[in-house]
């Protein structure tokens, strides 16, 4: 799979709760999804790297800690977490190897003249309910 469909089935987090071992954790969680088709927000930091015929997804946590109590507390849930990790990443690659996301593809872009021809622009601003 490709970093491109494995970047958009995570970064919409409209199927989160069928790899997400914390959703699963508490089967009576309700959570609401509000997916926005151009993924503003949505960022990726060298997260979704090619690897061979797939994509190689790593999931990270990063926290700042006072000394003393908070980093030892952090190093408490640290085995916790990384399991965690490990069973997500294992349930996203189950699921998306089953659910392929189908991307849309456009054709090939060309660059060429064309006659010239009379535009009309206009610019405007508006909202549809």
């Amino acid at each position: 799979m490709s970093p491109a469909q494995a970047f958009v089935n995570i970064a919409t987090y409209t199927y989160r709760s069928k790899w997400d071992p914390w959703l699963a954790t508490d089967p009576e969680a309700q959570w609401t999804v509000k997916a926005n088709p151009e993924y503003v927000g949505s960022l990726v930091q060298g997260h979704f790297e090619p690897s061979g015929s797939g994509t190689l997804v790593k999931w990270s946590f990063t926290d700042k800690t006072k000394y003393p109590l908070e980093r030892l507390m952090l190093n408490m849930y640290k085995s916790g977490l990384k399991a965690s990790f490990e069973k997500g990443l294992e349930n996203l690659k189950t699921f998306l190897e089953s659910n392929p996301p189908v991307l849309s593809r456009l054709g090939n872009i060309e660059r060429g003249r064309i006659a010239p021809m009379f535009t009309l622009v206009i610019k405007s601003r508006g909202t549809i309910y």
